[in-house]
């Protein structure tokens, strides 16, 4: 009987405990619009005139479009090359935001010559998704990610997860006197049904004529770092290194961020003055209010005797820092370089044997990789899996073991992922555009490091105070 008593409470417990994971799991879960806008053409035009006036031509157009989202109400999630993730509460606001763009984007276009016009196609998807962190998670991000692949360029198309929720979304839109039409039907990985677009009339719509106002675009860390990673002229003396002297009285180090341009020159200096500095768009000591993927609290500096230190504020896109030097990779790691960004997944490796031979990884079963790449889209979309195989893996655009070959901001040897010393190690093999990793804990920074904070590319330095 008491064991009959004991299995009864425990099967109590367990339903205490799942009960109360639901309702957490209640309070992140709500019906929300998906939105993905991606450029139509962006690699002819990096092929055509180059990485840094790709980057202009990318950035100017998340700059216009970021402001119109967040005006009708989006969040910003993150975005990945030239792809922009926004989620709305409301699916008819999210389409206005959309029409906004597209007519935004015409209206830029007038006045621009052939080469320089920009045109999106925007895919979004309505229905149940988790939110946390201004993040959004499930199947509404993969059936949009896929919808927006499905568009034709300056198209909106939209669609919903289930029918019922389709034919909600076209009342609310007949409601709203949004004219729309079916577009397609797209199959989604997970799904036995077809899912159906329905295509935004937004050229038939009335509406006021938009003023295009210049733009300046603020660029991301994709630029010529070996040029921003040179000391900066006129900003001091630089200290490098301490000498035997100087290390019995440390002197106290100035530092300060000095904004890398889109050339790979050096920019507007912002002074680290206090203790703890704080980086926001909208909260903070350094402030970028135009930059839409920087957080309203975004990262936190502190100075102190022991040096400069960065760490994450919990931000949408994270924070970024440029290799300089092999990196030894965690499982989870994210690793950004040129337009393609991944998670580094290990598969399990050896404890270290007495020899360099022995302690190479042995491949699972015979055939299988020790880690891989899983390369992420825009909402942390997982898309390839790229296996890292026993010994050396180089990844570049046109030699290596992984290679991208319409990525134009990769070198033809980028990087390599290699196993040393029991570890996976990451190293830049002195690529033009650098290699990044994602910061995950309070990291030290030295003079000369470089991080990336939403579009701004940040170089450090230090000299005497």
């Amino acid at each position: 009987m008491k064991q009959d008593d004991s299995s009864s409470q425990k099967l109590k417990e367990l339903i205490e405990r799942r009960k109360q994971l639901d309702e957490e799991l209640s309070k992140l879960s709500r019906k929300v619009a998906v939105m993905f806008t991606d450029i139509v053409g962006s690699t002819r035009f990096f092929e055509e005139f180059g990485d840094v006036a790709g980057l202009v031509y990318v950035h100017k157009c998340i700059d216009m479009l970021s402001p119109i989202a967040e005006r009708h109400g989006g969040t910003i999630c993150k975005t990945i090359g030239d792809a922009l993730m926004t989620y709305f509460e409301d699916p008819i606001n999210a389409v206005r935001a959309a029409v906004d763009m597209q007519r935004t984007l015409e209206a830029y276009n007038t006045h621009q010559q052939e080469q320089e016009r920009i045109q999106v196609r925007i895919g979004m998807n309505f229905g149940p998704g988790m939110i946390k962190d201004k993040d959004v998670f499930g199947d509404v991000v993969n059936t949009a990610a896929r919808i927006q692949t499905l568009a034709k360029a300056s198209a909106i198309y939209v669609s919903a997860s289930k029918d019922d929720e389709r034919a909600n979304l076209e009342n609310r839109l007949r409601a709203a006197t949004i004219p729309f039409q079916k577009a397609a039907e797209a199959e989604v990985k997970g799904k036995t049904e077809k899912i159906i677009a329905l295509d935004i009339l937004w050229r038939e719509m009335k509406g006021a004529a938009v003023e295009v106002v210049p733009l300046a675009p603020q660029m991301a860390g994709r630029v010529d770092v070996s040029k921003a990673a040179e000391a900066p002229r006129d900003k001091g003396t630089i200290v490098s290194g301490v000498s035997p002297v100087a290390a019995i009285v440390r002197p106290r180090l100035r530092y300060s961020l000095l904004v890398v341009r889109p050339d790979g020159s050096h920019g507007e200096e912002r002074v680290l003055d206090k203790p703890v500095v704080t980086l926001g768009r909208v909260d903070g000591d350094i402030l970028f209010p135009e930059d839409a993927l920087v957080s309203r609290r975004h990262a936190r500096f502190t100075v102190a005797d022991a040096g400069l230190a960065v760490e994450d504020l919990n931000s949408a896109n994270g924070i970024f820092w440029r290799l300089n030097k092999p990196h030894k990779l965690r499982n989870g790691d994210i690793i950004l370089m040129g337009r393609q960004m991944f998670r580094f997944v290990s598969l399990g490796q050896p404890a270290a044997a007495k020899s360099a031979a022995a302690a190479m990884p042995k491949l699972r079963d015979g055939d299988k990789p020790v880690g891989e790449l899983i390369r992420l889209l825009p909402g942390g979309v997982e898309e390839n899996h790229y296996p890292l195989e026993a010994g050396e893996n180089i990844l570049g655009r046109t030699r290596g073991t992984i290679s991208f070959p319409e990525d134009p901001f990769l070198s033809g040897q980028h990087c390599s992922i290699s196993f040393k010393d029991g570890n996976f190690v990451l190293e830049d093999l002195k690529a033009q555009n650098g290699t990044f990793v994602g910061v995950r804990e309070k990291t030290p920074l030295a003079d000369g490091d470089i991080v990336l904070i939403g579009h701004q590319l940040l170089r450090v330095t230090a000299s005497p105070a």
